[in-house]
């Protein structure tokens, strides 16, 4: 982190750098040139990238969209069923299907002879039954739903300090009560869950800021000051065909801003947007730039399926020779309603070699450049700005299958499978009839083909004459002959569609209880933890990605607040911190009320808040439970509470404070808590006898009520051991054998303080 002291003693202010690039361009030192054909080559490197990638990316939204793409045979339906009424005449039938959209190309095809003329139109049969079944986003949700529910939690972040002071646990709680109100404000759980939905949909997920701080106030009621209503950071997450980062360094260390020095996002935008705004500069120096179009190969698709935009681009004129920068016009006015392309790019820099100041020390900054080089304004920012989710990824590769691309192929496969069941299905409904032409006449059979649905509602008369079926012969009742078919089994293909599941779901790691199914067969109770604890690991793999990018984001959000947050601020403390108001007193923060559990401190200076380090901790599932323990810890208190003399000496606030933290534990909220009841204007019920049993009272209680019949049962025992032992040296006596026997054996306090035998008598 970086105080923002430090931008206005160096003059790296937004006022600061504006004049940096501002400046014509002959009049520019040599390190602001060089840093502004930087910023172009990595734009520039970064859309090309995007526009060769696409492809892949276009694929997973196509597969995660498949409920659209299958409305046709719905739309045709309803528009067949209006004709069949009677609704719709069949020129007006051919209007409705224009209007839904649909051309005569998605409803019939052509069939060519060998020289390639037109024969006849048929009905394209794939648009009638062809089934896409939208797998990739069934278990895309699946997996976001289990991944975010465990991780939206209240607070959404939680801060801990690295070194456990009592000063550092006030200090956390209050940046956690800061963090918690900015997440209402701001959405964050909103942000986190489609952060995850996209790196589970494209592997991975950039997350910027849209501002270096945003901010908004009201005026107070006396119009004399102004109060803050919010403020934080927004956020805005780009599809990965428009953002672009540094490829030298592994992606992730981003997040611990060890490595990546540079990312960013591009979007289309109106030159109107960016002429009306007061932020921007060099608002007439912006340039047509690179037409994309026609220099890109794919540039085109990518900007009518992927991205499509109905924005006029300007048109680019020709190029002169000899220009340097590769650009002829520039936006004017009649450009007003022309698209130009925006991009905002973040660089980590040293300011001092980049022409910038003197300040020697690397510091991020955010560019935000029109077009491919027009520089329209920066601004530094004292925390690292990209917060990178990634889902089981390599550093060590350019891109990453995600589960979202994992799932395509299969999800082809099934619905394929499933259209084939359909068509084969269809063709065994076939059915072929003869008829005799002698008898029956061809205009009475294409009446009953299209008479519609009154061929199964009504009667269908078909006339012959008797008279004249009796003088030759012909007898009308075998007049149709029906031809049964074979039929075509489905029963392989039922079988291939549950394997291919199957396949999946073991490949990908999703149980049958996962996905809310029942297994292929039956299972044994050790077989179904066996796949809950390994699809529980799975799951928590991939977790441990988000739960690193949650770090980065809440370490983001302390740094930020730190260094743009109001001075001021009001924040609530836990009350069961030991030696709270002196602690509270030294930090300078003001008590304003108490409850029960919480208090409400106000802070004048919020860089006290300052930690003397920073403690990331898992925000999954587990934060802060820990079950052996807390079960454990009930156990012990179970042994002690049924000792009625053990738990009169631990006494009873004791036992409530173990038992509040065991629940504290095993997952109860961070306010339970168990006290005693107040008996008596405030006082705690004492023991029989109207005061509190000494310590020596306890003792001598517990020797006598314990020690002492132990002592007394032992003694018995170590008689009757001895008795029996008497016994057995009779005997052994008697068969000559005693010199061979071994002693019996006895606990060593009880040999040592049993009484010699006597000796034994003699035999009769």
């Amino acid at each position: 982190m970086i105080d923002t002291q430090v931008f206005q003693d160096y003059k790296l202010t937004p006022e600061d750098l504006k004049g940096y690039f501002t400046k014509e361009e002959n009049d520019r030192s040599e390190d602001i040139s060089r840093l502004h054909w930087l910023l172009k080559e990595r734009v520039e490197q970064g859309r090309r990238k995007n526009l060769t990638d696409w492809r892949i990316y276009a694929a997973i939204d196509m597969a995660y969209d498949a409920p659209f793409a299958q409305t046709t045979p719905t739309i045709i339906q309803h528009v067949v069923d209006n004709c069949l009424k009677g609704e719709m005449t069949y020129e007006e039938t051919l209007e409705a299907v224009k209007d839904w959209g649909l051309s005569m190309e998605d409803l019939f095809t052509t069939t060519k002879n060998e020289k390639g003329e037109v024969t006849e139109m048929v009905p394209n049969i794939p648009t009638f039954f062809k089934v896409l079944v939208p797998l990739v986003k069934a278990y895309v949700t699946i997996r976001l739903s289990k991944l975010f529910t465990d991780r939206n939690q209240v607070p959404l972040m939680k801060f801990e300090p690295l070194k456990m002071t009592e000063a550092n646990k006030v200090k956390c709680e209050v940046i956690t009560d800061i963090v918690a109100a900015m997440s209402a404000q701001y959405g964050y759980s909103s942000e986190l869950r489609q952060a995850i939905f996209k790196t589970l949909l494209y592997s991975v997920c950039l997350m910027f800021p849209k501002e270096a701080w945003h901010y908004e106030s009201v005026e107070d009621p006396d119009g004399e000051t102004e109060v803050t209503l919010r403020e934080g950071l927004r956020y805005f997450q780009p599809h990965p065909t428009r953002m672009f980062y540094d490829l030298m360094s592994p992606l992730s260390s981003i997040n611990t801003d060890t490595g990546v020095d540079y990312a960013g996002y591009w979007t289309v935008a109106r030159y109107r947007d960016v002429k009306d705004s007061s932020t921007f500069w060099n608002l007439d120096k912006i340039a047509y730039g690179t037409d994309w179009f026609s220099e890109v190969k794919g540039a085109n698709r990518y900007f009518s399926e992927v991205y499509p935009c109905a924005l006029r681009y300007p048109e680019v004129g020709k190029r002169r020779e000899g220009d340097r920068e590769v650009r002829a016009e520039f936006y004017a006015e009649r450009d007003l309603d022309s698209a130009l392309f925006l991009t905002y790019a973040f660089m980590k820099l040293v300011p001092s070699e980049n022409g910038m100041g003197d300040y020697d020390k690397p510091v991020w900054f955010r560019f935000v450049i029109a077009n491919e080089d027009t520089v329209i304004y920066a601004e530094p920012l004292p925390y690292c700005p990209v917060v990178y989710f990634g889902c089981d990824a390599d550093d060590a590769r350019d891109r990453n299958s995600s589960l979202g691309l994992e799932l395509v192929p299969w999800q082809d496969h099934v619905g394929n499978i499933l259209s084939q069941i359909i068509l084969t299905a269809k063709q065994n409904l076939t059915n072929a009839v003869f008829y005799d032409k002698n008898q029956i006449d061809m205009d009475d059979v294409r009446e009953l083909q299209n008479s519609g649905e009154n061929k199964f509602r009504g009667t269908n008369w078909i006339p012959f004459d008797s008279l004249k079926d009796r003088m030759t012969g012909i007898d009308h009742r075998q007049a149709f002959h029906s031809i049964d078919l074979v039929k075509q089994s489905t029963l392989e293909l039922t079988q291939s569609l549950t394997t291919v599941i199957g396949v999946m779901e073991r490949l990908i790691q999703f149980s049958a209880q996962e996905v809310g199914a029942a297994a292929s067969h039956q299972q044994s109770a050790q077989e179904i933890r066996v796949i809950a604890n390994s699809t529980s690991t799975r799951v928590a793999y991939t977790g441990a990605f988000i739960d690193d990018a949650i770090d980065a984001w809440k370490r983001q959000l302390y740094y930020a607040s730190l260094s743009y947050m109001d001075k001021e601020f009001v924040a609530q403390v836990s009350t069961d911190i030991p030696d709270l108001d002196n602690v509270l007193m030294d930090l300078g923060f003001e008590v304003e009320s108490r409850g029960p559990d919480k208090v409400t401190v106000r802070g004048s200076n919020i860089r006290k808040l300052l930690l003397e380090g920073f403690a990331a901790t898992k925000d999954g599932p587990d934060r802060g439970i820990d079950s052996g323990t807390a079960s454990v810890m009930l156990q012990t208190i179970q042994q002690v509470a049924v000792n009625p003399m053990l738990s009169q000496a631990v006494g009873p606030e004791a036992l409530l404070e173990m038992m509040t933290r065991a629940a504290r534990l095993a997952g109860a909220p961070k306010d339970f808590s168990l006290k005693l009841a107040d008996i008596g204007g405030g006082q705690q019920q004492q023991p029989p006898g109207g005061q509190a049993q000494p310590a020596e009272a306890i003792m001598q209680q517990v020797e006598e009520t314990v020690a002492k019949p132990a002592a007394e049962a032992l003694q018995m025992q170590g008689q009757q051991i001895a008795e029996i032992q008497q016994t057995l040296d009779q005997i052994k006596q008697l068969f000559g054998i005693a010199g061979q026997a071994q002693p019996l054996n006895m606990p060593v306090n009880v040999q040592a303080n049993m009484p010699p035998p006597p000796a034994p008598e003699p035999l009769p």
